[in-house]
C-alpha cells in the first residue's frame, strides 16, 4: 500500500498565534515548577525572532538546553498536566484552518512539526486531533524528563531523523526562515505572514503562496488541487 503524502505544519505562529512554547514555560514558572531565571533567556529569544537574527536557532537551542535541565527530576506527570492547561487557557489562539483542513483533505497524513519539546506537542497534537507530531524530545523510553537528548533546531534534520523521512510532502506551512528547507521540499509552499527573513528568500520566486491567517484556508482550498 503506498504511503500517504505529508501536510505538515509548523507551529508557534503559522497554526497558532504567538509562541505557545513561551506560554508553557511562563506556566511552568507561575506553577515554581521551574526557576524565573529561564524568562531572561525567553526575552532574548523572542527579541531575535522578531528581528530574525541569524543566531535565532542558537538562542531557541540555548532555551530549551536550559529547560530541560531545570525539569530534571521533576514529576513528568505534573508537567503534561500544566501543558494540558496551557491548551484549555489558550485554545482561542489556534486558527480556524488547523481544525478544517484535515477534516476535509483525509487522503494526507498530517505532521506537526515543531522545535517544542514533546511533552507539550503530544497535547497540542491531542487538542487538534492530528495524530502525527515531530519534536524535540524531553521523555526517555520509560518516560521520564530527561536532559539527555540531542536538542535540534534544524527542522529538516528533526523530519529526517523521524519515521516519516523519505516521505513525499504534498504541503507545507511555515512563517520564518526556519521553516524554509522544509517548505522548499513542498509540492505546496504556503507561508504564512513571513518574517524579514523568509521573506527575503521567497520574494523572487513564484514558487510560494504568502498569506494570512484570515486567507489561509481559502488560498489553500484554491491551489491544493493542483497538487493532489
Amino acid at each position: 500500500m503506498k504511503e500517504k503524502d505529508l501536510i505538515i505544519f509548523d507551529i508557534d505562529r503559522t497554526i497558532y498565534d504567538g509562541s505557545i512554547g513561551q506560554d508553557f514555560i511562563i506556566e511552568l514558572v507561575n506553577e515554581r515548577i521551574i526557576s524565573p531565571k529561564i524568562l531572561a533567556s525567553l526575552s532574548f529569544e523572542l527579541l531575535e525572532y522578531e528581528l530574525d537574527l541569524q543566531n535565532y536557532n542558537k538562542t531557541v537551542s540555548d532555551a530549551l538546553k536550559l529547560l530541560a535541565n531545570e525539569l530534571i527530576n521533576k514529576d513528568a506527570s505534573y508537567v503534561k498536566e500544566v501543558a494540558r492547561r496551557v491548551i484549555e487557557y489558550n485554545h482561542y489562539k489556534f486558527y480556524d484552518y488547523i481544525f478544517e483542513i484535515p477534516k476535509l483533505y483525509k487522503d494526507f497524513d498530517y505532521i506537526l512539526l515543531s522545535l517544542e519539546p514533546d511533552i507539550l506537542v503530544k497535547e497540542i497534537s491531542d487538542y487538534l486531533q492530528i495524530p502525527n507530531f515531530v519534536a524535540n524530545s524531553f521523555l526517555d523510553k520509560n518516560k521520564n524528563l530527561t536532559n539527555s537528548n540531542k536538542i535540534l533546531t534544524n527542522k529538516i534534520e528533526m523530519l529526517e531523523n523521524s519515521n516519516f523521512k523519505n516521505r513525499n510532502i504534498c504541503t507545507a506551512f511555515g512563517d520564518s526562515e526556519n521553516d524554509f528547507g522544509i517548505l522548499q521540499k513542498a509540492r505546496l509552499k504556503i507561508v504564512i505572514n513571513p518574517t524579514p527573513n523568509l521573506q527575503k528568500k521567497i520574494t523572487n520566486s513564484n514558487d510560494f503562496i504568502v498569506t494570512n491567517s484570515k486567507l489561509v484556508y481559502e488560498d489553500f482550498k484554491k491551489h491544493i488541487i493542483n497538487f493532489i
